[in-house]
């Protein structure tokens, strides 16, 4: 940084704080000290961004995020109510999307895939508490559900240099797993009817596994010397 930018960041520097204090005095910001708080929060959380520019590593963007979050929201509870279910969701789905721009930056991070997909299944399952949208408990329905596309959608990224056909194992059992759940919880579904259908899913998949193999077929040594244009007599 040069000395004339560094004299420009001093100066926006101190009219802020002197802003910031014009505020607290003609009462405009109610709670001055939660305000300050959460403005020295987003301070932190760009250091660590500033950090993660600089240096090139992922770690600081999580201890960004994490401060990010807890600033913004002392910034905004001295003008709004924000419920803290609202709170916990969005923190949880803000870190899906630092979780998601890590695997985009570097297709060999699959862990953040996974991980991102968690994150969005445990801030839906605050959603859904906090508005009751579903009837009795059905979280742990739409947490291995939430795991089981996860690990499903990682597997649709295999790649040469991603070895992940291993993930729709965890990925299946996840979805079955929730299907047995929902059955528990469902007062209308008897349990007569889940191994029935646990059947169908498992036939359905090998058989989808079996129309992703690629087709191999053995020729004879007859039939390889028809190919070539000679035959096996002598």
């Amino acid at each position: 940084m040069t000395e004339k930018n560094k004299n420009m960041l001093i100066g926006i520097l101190i009219i802020f704080i002197g802003i910031l204090a014009l505020l607290i005095n003609m009462n405009v910001i109610p709670n001055a000290q939660d305000f300050v708080g959460g403005m020295f929060f987003l301070i932190v959380a760009y250091l660590f961004y500033r950090l993660y520019q600089k240096k090139r590593v992922w770690w600081p963007l999580l201890p960004a995020l994490f401060f990010a979050c807890i600033g913004v929201v002392l910034v905004i509870q001295n003008f709004v109510y924000v419920p803290d279910n609202i709170i916990g969701a969005a923190f949880f789905w803000c870190g899906a999307v630092v979780f998601a721009y890590l695997y985009v930056k570097n297709k060999r991070r699959w862990w953040a895939l996974l991980s991102a997909g968690t994150c969005v299944t445990l801030g839906t399952i605050v959603l859904i508490d906090a508005f009751h949208l579903l009837s009795g408990d059905q979280d742990g329905v739409v947490f291995f559900l939430g795991l089981g596309l996860s690990f499903m959608l990682l597997y649709l990224q295999r790649n040469s240099e991603n070895k992940l056909d291993w993930a729709i194992y965890p990925g299946a059992a996840s979805l079955l797993l929730a299907l047995f759940l929902y059955f528990q919880n469902v007062d209308w579904m008897s349990g007569d009817y889940f191994l029935p259908i646990v059947l169908i899913l498992v036939g359905g998949f090998l058989i989808f596994r079996a129309s992703r193999r690629p087709k191999t077929s053995a020729q004879s040594p007859g039939d390889e010397a028809w190919s070539d244009g000679t035959t096996n007599e002598k």
